[in-house]
């Protein structure tokens, strides 16, 4: 399957992106199915028939990075799942956005099934639930949300620290709240007072910069992890959280394949912490 067969994506990349496109573009023996010069990002388009693992995207993603190249993955599974969202994103990308400053909305508590029907319809991953569930509303509809999980305590240099994992956070698609993330994340410390927030950032779509701007620092890279994706919904599963029951360790590759599975990979994630007491 080549990308222009991928269910209209060249027909939409076309039609939103008015500048220079080059596609098959080699850039240092890269080959990129869509190249933006004037961005310097390329898209790479991976399918079920074409796919890299972990260490081979990596790879490229870093190579790509030393050329000044923003590479981003285009996967077939979250093409067909989540089209609008994966739409968003590149239109993002483009440029094409509807901004919000942050100081015109009002933050509001959510409760659970708000928060995942807003992630389920907005965000790429996952849906996660949190303890503490905000959001941003301009003139009472919701365009962003923030959630963050119970505290638990971490020894840092010998000091107890009360520690938060901020969760998930993403804007109603077609739209960019400005100065949202930092403003739900003041919400936070205001109220729940933590001594410190950790949160990672996905590798795949992020360079950590809007996280360095709050204040968080790098603590840690994770390397890429796979998920299963089931070739008729489209649905990809955590590896923990497989649909089909695993009877034996190392059964897992065996069992997912005689069921129709395939593995793809990320790029891996970024650890970032944001201290607020000192040590």
């Amino acid at each position: 399957m080549s990308s222009k067969e991928l269910a209209g994506l060249d027909d939409f990349i076309r039609k939103r992106y008015n500048n220079v496109i080059e596609t098959n573009k080699s850039i240092d023996d890269i080959v990129l199915d869509y190249f933006f010069p004037n961005l310097n990002v390329g898209f790479l388009i991976c399918t079920k028939t074409k796919l890299l693992d972990g260490k081979q995207l990596l790879d490229l993603t870093e190579k790509a990075a030393s050329s000044g190249t923003k590479l981003i993955i285009i996967w077939e599974d979250q093409w067909y799942s989540k089209p609008k969202v994966l739409q968003s994103r590149i239109l993002s990308i483009f440029g094409v956005t509807k901004r919000i400053h942050g100081r015109k909305t009002k933050v509001c508590k959510l409760d659970k099934p708000t928060l995942l029907s807003f992630l389920d319809e907005n965000h790429l991953q996952v849906p996660l639930n949190g303890k503490y569930k905000y959001g941003l509303t301009l003139e009472g509809e919701l365009i962003a949300v923030m959630s963050f999980s119970r505290g638990r305590q971490i020894p840092r240099d010998g000091v107890p620290f009360q520690s938060y994992e901020m969760v998930r956070y993403c804007n109603k698609l077609g739209c960019t709240v400005v100065g949202g993330m930092s403003k739900l994340l003041k919400h936070f410390v205001k109220e729940v007072n933590p001594d410190d927030v950790m949160s990672y950032a996905d590798r795949d779509w992020s360079d950590g910069n809007a996280y360095e701007q709050l204040g968080f620092e790098l603590e840690d890279v994770l390397p890429p992890i796979y998920f299963w994706v089931d070739p008729e919904s489209n649905t990809r599963y955590y590896p923990h959280l497989l649909p089909v029951s695993i009877p034996n360790e190392g059964d897992e590759e065996r069992l997912m394949a005689q069921h129709g599975y395939y593995k793809v990979w990320n790029t891996g994630s970024m650890k970032y912490l944001l201290l607020l007491k000192s040590i």
